[in-house]
C-alpha cells in the first residue's frame, strides 16, 4: 500500500512537472493553442491530485516511514525526487535543483524547489524508488 501512495504521487508530480515545461515553452515564442491544450491537461491533472492527495490523507496515517536522513548530515542529488519531513509534521514529495538565469548561468548552489518557508521547514528526508516506465 505504501509504496503504490508513493509511486502515484510520483507519477502525478512528474505529470504535472511535465505540463509546466510545456507551458514554459509555449510562452517563447508564444503559441496560444499549445498553451491552451496545457492548461486543459493541466487541469485535468490537478482534479486526479486532489483526489489523490485526498486519499493520501486518509491513509497516511497507515504509512511506516523509516531510513529518514537529516537535512543537516546530507542532501540529495539533483533533480532526484524524495519523500521530505517538515517541521510542522507534514509530507511532501520534492527534489533539489541549481538556480539558474535565463541564459544558463548559475546562480547558486543546490537547493530545495519551492518557495522560501517551504525550504525552511524541510527537515529530514527519505530517497524512494521511481516507478518503472513502460
Amino acid at each position: 500500500m505504501k509504496q503504490q501512495m508513493i509511486d502515484e504521487s510520483l507519477r502525478l508530480y512528474r505529470d504535472i512537472d511535465n505540463c509546466i515545461s510545456k507551458l514554459l515553452k509555449a510562452r517563447s515564442p508564444y503559441d496560444a493553442e499549445a498553451e491552451m491544450k496545457a492548461f486543459n491537461q493541466m487541469e485535468g491533472l490537478m482534479v486526479g491530485t486532489l483526489q489523490h492527495l485526498s486519499y493520501l490523507i486518509d491513509h497516511l496515517k497507515d504509512v511506516e516511514f523509516t531510513k529518514w536522513i537529516k537535512v543537516e548530515d546530507r542532501l540529495p542529488e539533483v533533480n532526484e525526487y524524495v519523500l521530505c519531513a517538515t517541521k510542522g509534521g507534514k509530507y511532501m514529495i520534492n527534489s533539489m535543483y541549481i538556480p539558474k538565469d535565463c541564459y544558463g548561468k548559475i546562480l547558486g548552489v543546490k537547493e530545495w524547489r519551492g518557495s522560501s518557508s517551504v525550504k525552511d521547514s524541510i527537515t529530514h528526508w527519505m530517497p524512494i524508488v521511481l516507478p518503472k516506465e513502460d
